[in-house]
């Protein structure tokens, strides 16, 4: 699917392509991608929605669109070759929320997870790449 879709050097070579779209998004077939200096926004003709990402990754590797997901759901689809990356270094920042309740001490446990966190997904303000389009 990749070669039929062409060379793809921007967001916008990608504008109504089919995709298989997040159901959870207020706007699912009109995804916002970043890079260091850019913004666009492309629409993407829906084949197929749900609001599972595994789902997703699983439909786009088996050839029904394009996605736009976080890495997690298609990491090991893009490293057993059945997904490609496409436009490295446009993607979108995916934030991260901790909740708990700050009226009381905080067990270790907790504080672990909340250190871990905020090692793993550090905030600087640039896109991180979590977000990404795939395709089979």
């Amino acid at each position: 699917m990749a070669d039929a879709l062409g060379p793809i050097d921007h967001p916008t070579a990608l504008r109504g392509a089919a995709g298989v779209v997040y159901t959870g998004h207020l706007k699912p077939a009109e995804w916002t991608l970043r890079s260091a200096s850019n913004e666009a926004t492309i629409s993407v003709e829906p084949i197929m929605h749900a609001n599972n990402g595994r789902a997703l990754a699983l439909a786009a590797a088996s050839g029904l669109g394009i996605t736009y997901l976080p890495d997690f759901h298609t990491t090991d689809l893009v490293e057993a070759g059945r997904l490609v990356r496409l436009l490295p270094g446009w993607g979108e920042e995916v934030p991260v929320h901790v909740l708990f309740p700050s009226n009381r001490h905080v067990p270790l446990r907790t504080r672990t997870l909340i250190d871990f966190l905020a090692t793993a997904f550090p905030s600087s303000g640039a896109p991180n790449e979590t977000a990404n389009v795939h395709v089979p």
